[in-house]
């Protein structure tokens, strides 16, 4: 289009099966691989206990040998109620057998075809990983569930979707609020200088922001996020975030300023550098996000951030006490709660701690 020369942007893709996003993800993901030093690929880490096999026309659980190491993607989702589809001990035969592909809720058959598209074989999702009637199997896995986004090549993440029935797209999804407004453009056709007619599109701001998003109000997707190296979010639009772009749109129609905290964004390194009251700081902010979101299960507050607090334990050598750290417990202590109505404080942790609340809270001046 005689255009393209003069306007930077191009129109938003809201089908996000399409060849022209997928063709965009698999050359943003070889840069990022190949070209991005903060980047740096690691060496294919050890599977999960359980993932997906996605290659071929069906889908396989596969139960990994504990020397197993492979490349695998990771699905970050709202459940959005009961699952259609679960793994459970008397399933867990007929998973490995096959699972078709048509009894698959429509965000995960997103998942997987975009998983085969990128050319990768193994996909994540703890619907069909872990065993959900299995309190002994979902402790351990959600211990690791840090490790498993960490070492995933990559995060798929259904920023929009409330529900696993809803898909990636826009287009599938019913036009509720400003922030999950459908894309619309019009197109107007334009005479250059240099007499040519080129096509502009005129688009309708999208409202966007990535923290007004339903999956960025659910309390086990920021760690997912802080955690994941690499993610393909699909909001409005299709954005990808690594530790070198923080919001960057796979076909551009605006770019975003809004902060996109992650620790692959700020790198190990730099967490490592931080002294001990940028830590506090820092730790203040993870806080304060989780605390506001949502949780289906409130005693989950201990819990969904384990696999986080795992991490800061490692990089700094410190010890987390009930969302605490040792090392600036008395600064850490110095919060202050916005409760809301019913909110309640609970004996899942002692009453010093944040994680008594069920409510936000934010560290004091």
């Amino acid at each position: 289009d005689p255009c393209a020369a003069f306007v930077p942007r191009r129109p938003v893709h809201s089908d996000f099966t399409s060849q022209t996003v997928i063709s965009i993800a698999t050359g943003i993901i070889d840069e990022c691989r190949n070209g991005h030093s903060e980047c740096q690929p690691r060496q294919p880490t050890p599977l999960p206990t359980r993932v997906l096999n996605v290659a071929g026309g069906q889908v396989r659980l596969h139960l990994a040998r504990p020397d197993e190491h492979a490349e695998y993607v990771t699905l970050s989702y709202c459940w959005g109620g009961p699952q259609p589809l679960i793994l459970l001990h008397d399933t867990l035969d007929t998973f490995v057998e096959g699972i078709d592909t048509d009894r698959l809720p429509l965000t995960i058959r997103d998942a997987v075809a975009a998983t085969r598209a990128l050319g990768l074989q193994y996909l994540w999702v703890d619907a069909l990983c872990i065993i959900q009637d299995s309190e002994e199997d979902k402790g351990f896995e959600i211990e690791n569930m840090g490790e498993v986004y960490r070492n995933s090549v990559l995060t798929l993440a259904a920023s929009r979707a409330t529900s696993v029935n809803q898909g990636f797209s826009p287009t599938a999804l019913p036009d509720s609020s400003p922030a999950t407004s459908t894309i619309s453009t019009a197109p107007i056709d334009l005479s250059l200088a240099n007499g040519k007619t080129g096509r502009l599109y005129l688009t309708k701001k999208v409202y966007d922001q990535v923290e007004a998003l339903p999956l960025n109000k659910r309390g086990w997707a920021l760690q997912e996020r802080l955690l994941s190296g690499r993610v393909l979010a699909f909001g409005n639009e299709a954005v990808w975030m690594c530790g070198k772009h923080r919001h960057r749109p796979l076909v551009a129609s605006v770019l975003y300023t809004a902060p996109f905290p992650s620790l692959t964004c700020t790198t190990l390194a730099a967490l490592r550098a931080l002294d001990a009251a940028r830590r506090a700081s820092h730790w203040a902010d993870v806080i304060s996000d989780f605390t506001g979101r949502d949780l289906t299960v409130a005693d989950d507050r201990v819990r969904a951030l384990m696999g986080v607090v795992n991490v800061f334990a490692a990089v700094w050598g410190d010890r987390c006490l009930w969302g605490l750290w040792t090392s600036s417990f008395v600064l850490g202590a110095w919060w202050r709660a916005r409760p809301r109505p019913g909110d309640i404080r609970s004996a899942r942790a002692p009453s010093w701690s944040w994680m008594s609340l069920d409510c936000q809270v934010q560290q004091r001046d």
